[in-house]
């Protein structure tokens, strides 16, 4: 197969930037009006985030994520009953990422909540209005010559429509997926045998499952973005209501033959303050010839305060299961931290409790950017000579910096500058993006300690990128150097020489090959200028060909 490349030299602006989770992108002063803000990086409370997991990523044996799942209790009802679990879905080291009020990785699965990821603009937006909500435009994306100048200006500048909907991630008493609302009814994706409601007289969904029974979200958590004043008037701005609800928790679950409630209770809303995403902007001239790069400093311009509420009890006719918090201030995040769970019959006699005993990553660490609460044991029992352990160990220490984290394209940890978030690729100093699994790897639980005296040990390994044949998504250089000489100038003959080079599956090779042009002249820069060779005008002509076979 033939390849060409056809050279070719522009003078003009470039603005190059990057974004990870929770970190956004925006760009230098552009020529047409563009999005400052990705919505959808607002990350909501770290225990809201921690549940919704496991409806962003469905916990199977098929995303190489383990099913650690260890039942606590039940809160038993009449006929209705829900299972509490601690749960453990980590399938990386994300430094952005905070540890909810069980730990690092862990989540406590005692009812269930739904958790918005805000897509452009915020549902419902009353600042938008009904006509600029995604439900009265997307029929704009079906319709020819319906993206008019006039639209995008609405879009762009004037920030009064909404081009796409948010998403809402669903888990409870074993249920987990997405969906979306269009005209105020739900969208399931994967579909499941589910009624969605979005209630109209309360802030919040119900969900009836097949069986009959309601589970009714009405248990609002809210995130308050900070208003900072735009440093760019060439760049519109948009910013969410103030304040907008974030997630649900589930407020109470209702039996078919509405014989049978149980209720859940939460605490007052703890403010949970949050940086947001974080910018970097890279503009490259490239009408000066030496090609000069303004590299902006680190950004964090949308941070926001998280109104976080925590599960208190559950409530059935049999039974109140209480979840306490510790009276010690965390010293990673504000927040509350579980301290124990304490199980009590109908008569209020104590039959059960579950003491949760946390501790620190980098534990010499005074400042909470550095710093993440681990789970290290949980005791069952109420008599201390006979408690039921478990333990829990972790392969490494996790000492990485919240705020200012090496990330690879994907948001994982792989230990790389930690001030600057543009690829190497396109600034000279810039961060290398490659995945470094011993750095995405740090501080994953690698084994587990039952009360039995028994143990289950956890070796994690990357995983490889899928682009239709399983390959690693990492490039490796691969040499074959090969060099096509003219002895003079005037000659115009194909010169053909060959050399070999092996790859051992069917994949996409790309040439990097360079060519010293017959005629070059020399651009002085002024004094103290490097002098910068310049292809003339006759060779950019060239188009050169390389013919790979076998």
């Amino acid at each position: 197969m033939f390849f060409k490349k056809t050279i070719a030299f522009s003078c003009c602006l470039l603005a190059l930037c990057l974004f990870f989770n929770r970190i956004y992108a925006q760009t230098s002063p552009p020529a047409v009006p563009q999005f400052a803000l990705r919505t959808d990086l607002i990350p909501p409370s770290p225990n809201a985030a921690s549940l919704g997991k496991f409806g962003a990523v469905p916990v199977s044996l098929s995303t190489g994520v383990p099913n650690i799942s260890i039942p606590l209790t039940e809160a038993v009802g009449k006929q209705l009953k829900v299972p509490i679990t601690l749960n453990y879905h980590n399938n990386g080291f994300k430094p952005t990422e905070e540890a909810s009020w069980v730990g690092y990785g862990f989540s406590l699965d005692a009812g269930g909540v739904i958790t918005r990821t805000v897509k452009d603009k915020v549902d419902g937006d009353i600042f938008i209005g009904p006509d600029g909500q995604y439900d009265h435009v997307d029929w704009r994306f079906h319709q020819p010559d319906s993206i008019t100048q006039d639209f995008l200006d609405h879009v762009m500048w004037n920030q009064s429509y909404d081009v796409e909907p948010d998403i809402y991630t669903y888990n409870f008493c074993g249920y987990a997926g997405k969906f979306i609302l269009y005209n105020n009814k739900a969208y399931q994706y994967p579909y499941q045998q589910l009624t969605i409601i979005k209630e109209t007289a309360v802030d919040g969904f119900t969900i009836i499952t097949p069986d009959g029974t309601a589970y009714r979200f009405w248990q609002p958590e809210t995130t308050t973005p900070l208003d900072k004043d735009n440093d760019n008037a060439d760049r519109p701005k948009y910013t969410p209501p103030n304040p907008y609800t974030s997630s649900w928790y589930l407020l109470s679950m209702t039996s078919a033959d509405l014989k049978d409630v149980i209720n859940f209770s939460y605490s007052i809303p703890q403010v949970i303050p949050q940086n947001g995403p974080a910018s970097q902007t890279l503009t490259i001239n490239v009408t000066d010839p030496l090609w000069g790069y303004d590299l902006s400093q680190l950004k964090f311009t949308v941070p926001t305060r998280v109104n976080s509420r925590l599960l208190t009890k559950i409530t059935t006719s049999k039974m109140h299961i209480d979840f306490n918090q510790s009276p010690i201030i965390r010293q990673d995040v504000t927040g509350g931290a579980l301290d124990n769970i304490m199980v009590y019959n109908y008569q209020e006699e104590l039959i059960n409790k579950f003491k949760f005993n946390l501790d620190y990553f980098n534990t010499a660490s005074t400042t909470k950017d550095t710093k993440r609460m681990r789970l290290s044991s949980v005791d069952e029992g109420l008599t201390a000579g006979k408690l039921k352990k478990h333990y829990f160990f972790y392969n490494t220490d996790l000492t990485e910096s919240k705020s200012h984290p090496g990330v690879d394209h994907w948001g994982y940890s792989n230990g790389s500058s930690t001030s600057v978030l543009i690829p190497a690729k396109f600034y000279p100093g810039g961060a290398n993006k490659d995945p470094d699994f011993s750095h995405a790897n740090q501080g994953m639980l690698n084994r587990i300690v039952y009360p039995t005296g028994g143990s289950s040990v956890l070796e994690f390994e990357p995983n490889l990128y899928n682009n239709d044949h399983s390959v690693n998504y990492v490039y490796n250089d691969l040499y074959a150097n090969l060099d096509a000489n003219r002895a003079d100038t005037t000659t115009t003959n194909v010169i053909t020489q060959s050399t070999s080079f092996y790859i051992n599956e069917a994949q996409m090779v790309y040439l990097n090959y360079s060519r010293n042009p017959k005629a070059i002249y020399i651009h002085h820069m002024g004094p103290g200028r490097k002098h910068l060779p310049k292809i003339s005008p006759m060779t950019l002509q060239l188009t050169p060909a390389v013919m790979v076979t076998g």
